[in-house]
């Protein structure tokens, strides 16, 4: 599988030597499925340290990975995935220049960190993921759309009917995903997810 990790240009040379090692706070490395979210990290980074802002890619067999480290030592979650181990050198297959911000923008990157998203949906206050999704519904990109999905199942009815809400906006490209909403517990989910799919039905294709 190939995974994305945003950095800073100057920490290339000691990625080339030594490979990603878990941060000693976090004792974990975060990638990301997602470029952009790689990028946006990636930016985020090199305003605190300098430097220009890279990605590297990286090719992972996660079920390897699993057998060698231990289940909890791979943690997937949306297009996020973190990592209690070591990543070697060998693994880390490009190193790719993060283009120019105000042209991913207009192609729709994300406005969020992947820091700042992951800090909203995975709180455990209702509010606060409430407010992660909302964040995210103002975005039309597909990697907000796979956030968004991480909170299918939320436990609070609040975020499902925002999220439902959410996919609303979006037309046929969410059609499948509402569909699995349909049998919400929540009557005013289940509203939501109806008025989305006629909308998915009536949008053009």
């Amino acid at each position: 599988m190939q995974l994305y990790y945003g950095t800073t240009s100057l920490l290339i040379p000691q990625i080339r030597r030594t490979g990603l090692r878990p941060g000693a706070a976090s004792r974990e490395i975060w990638l990301s499925r997602s470029a952009a979210v790689a990028q946006s990290r990636a930016r985020q980074l090199c305003r605190s340290r300098g430097g220009r802002p890279v990605v590297a890619v990286c090719e992972l067999d996660l079920h390897r990975l699993r057998e060698r480290w231990g289940e909890a030592a791979v943690c997937c979650r949306g297009p996020m995935v973190a990592l209690r181990g070591a990543i070697e050198p060998a693994d880390v297959v490009e190193i790719r220049p993060v283009a120019d911000p105000l042209q991913e923008q207009a192609e729709g990157a994300p406005v969020l960190t992947a820091g700042e998203v992951f800090q909203l949906l995975d709180s455990p206050s209702p509010r606060v993921r409430l407010m992660g999704v909302l964040m995210l519904a103002t975005q039309d990109s597909a990697q907000a759309f796979d956030w968004l999905c991480t909170r299918l199942r939320d436990a609070d009815p609040r975020v499902r009917l925002a999220l439902a809400m959410a996919l609303r906006r979006r037309g046929r490209e969410a059609r499948d995903v509402l569909l699995g909403m349909d049998r919400d517990p929540d009557p005013f989910v289940r509203q939501a997810v109806h008025d989305g799919l006629q909308a998915a039905v009536a949008s053009p294709a």
